[in-house]
């Protein structure tokens, strides 16, 4: 059915506006248009990820840590305990100032294999000194110190040979020629009197007597013999910056 509007001639007809159907791009037809925001969702992820990767260089980011140079500031005594590893040598040496970085250490400690067969014990090196540097310190003997060598039947005092005036050191002139070392340019000894003024302060267990050595080294009083015969023989390492009293 036709309505009037429909039959007048000078009706206006509906103009097209946009662009042609013929002439409209990929969008039209659905795919080609996911396939477009696709390459532009890579784009941008190629983009965050270039700069994630390349930010630090350009923009000045964190960077490694440059290896410390030339010969250190001053000397310390770091312990090294049984069974501890590259890295954990590594670690201590990072956090007491010693080394700049734990991977430069390991990396000049695998061309060492000295490193690998390295002692309990003290050893002096010097802070922010080169990781390979660090490595040639802690396996030079000269490095090693607080190393006490008790050898079997000495006794705590020195005894004069009768007639040569030879003297065979007790164990207190032993510990005190293990204590000295030298940090900065001065030497300092621990000395032998102040070993034997230690054994004789203070209760028994206040020096770690055991408990079955108690009621015989008591019979001494506070004499610092009371000490006798508790320092077993054989290969002892302390601190020597330790008090005497920590020592024994």
């Amino acid at each position: 059915m036709t309505t009037p509007e429909d039959s007048r001639p000078d009706r206006a007809e509906p103009q097209a506006v946009g662009v042609p159907a013929k002439t409209r791009g990929p969008v039209a037809s659905g795919g080609g248009g996911r396939g477009r925001l696709f390459a532009l969702i890579g784009l941008v992820i190629a983009v965050a990820l270039g700069a994630w990767l390349l930010g630090p260089k350009l923009f000045g980011g964190p960077k490694p840590p440059a290896d410390f140079t030339g010969e250190g500031k001053e000397d310390i005594v770091i312990q090294v305990h049984e069974g501890d590893s590259g890295s954990v040598i590594a670690q201590d040496l990072l956090e007491k100032n010693v080394i700049a970085d734990v991977g430069m250490f390991i990396s000049a400690a695998s061309a060492n294999p000295k490193l690998a067969a390295i002692q309990p014990g003290f050893y002096k090196v010097r802070t922010e000194i080169p990781a390979a540097t660090a490595v040639a310190k802690l396996v030079d003997p000269e490095s090693r110190v607080g190393k006490l060598v008790v050898p079997e039947g000495n006794q705590l005092d020195d005894i004069e040979a009768v007639g040569t005036g030879d003297v065979n050191p007790g164990i207190f002139s032993l510990i005190a020629d293990a204590s000295c070392v030298e940090l900065n340019g001065t030497k300092k000894c621990i000395a032998a009197k102040d070993l034997k003024a230690a054994a004789e302060e203070g209760t028994l267990q206040s020096l770690n007597v055991p408990d079955w050595a108690i009621k015989g080294a008591g019979v001494m009083g506070q004499s610092h013999r009371r000490l006798e015969g508790l320092i077993a023989p054989g290969t002892w390492n302390f601190d020597p910056s330790s008090s005497p009293k920590d020592i024994l």
